[in-house]
């Protein structure tokens, strides 16, 4: 009950970003934690994290988009919803698929990737990819032609 104490949480959203090449591939944008990272160090990820107070979870997945990738991006459909477990705590998070404008090209200077690219969905098996990221994008993969524009 609200009325007895607010509990402070952390919450993490993900944004799992498509677009399609103009042969008709379908890439997602993926960047590699850096090995310094606490959580998932080394391995593939899609962007995203923490929701700030006063901030909705739209907002806080754009915001990271920015940061992480310099894109801007638009939302485009909820796609689920994943949970982080660490030493500390449970991260309860959502899923979001994005859109992302052609003539924009990602920037790795946010210091949270070593690396950052454009991948084919064929690619996913080949990369050392977080196992629930792979399962968002394949799942954000199967909405994207029902909502692409």
């Amino acid at each position: 009950m609200r009325e007895t104490g607010i509990h402070k949480i952390e919450v993490h959203v993900s944004g799992i970003c498509l677009q399609t090449r103009s042969n008709g591939d379908v890439q997602v944008l993926l960047g590699k934690r850096t090995k310094n990272r606490k959580l998932y160090p080394g391995l593939w990820d899609a962007g995203g994290g923490q929701v700030y107070a006063q901030e909705t979870l739209e907002q806080a997945c754009l915001r990271q988009i920015k940061e992480e990738f310099g894109l801007e991006a638009e939302i485009v459909a909820t796609v689920g919803t994943y949970a982080i477990e660490s030493e500390e705590a449970l991260i309860p998070g959502v899923v979001f698929l994005c859109g992302v404008q052609d003539n924009q090209s990602p920037k790795n200077d946010s210091g949270e990737f070593s690396e950052i690219g454009w991948f084919s969905l064929a690619d996913l098996d080949s990369l050392d990819i977080i196992s629930g990221v792979k399962r968002d994008v394949l799942s954000a993969a199967r909405v994207y032609p029902s909502v692409v524009r």
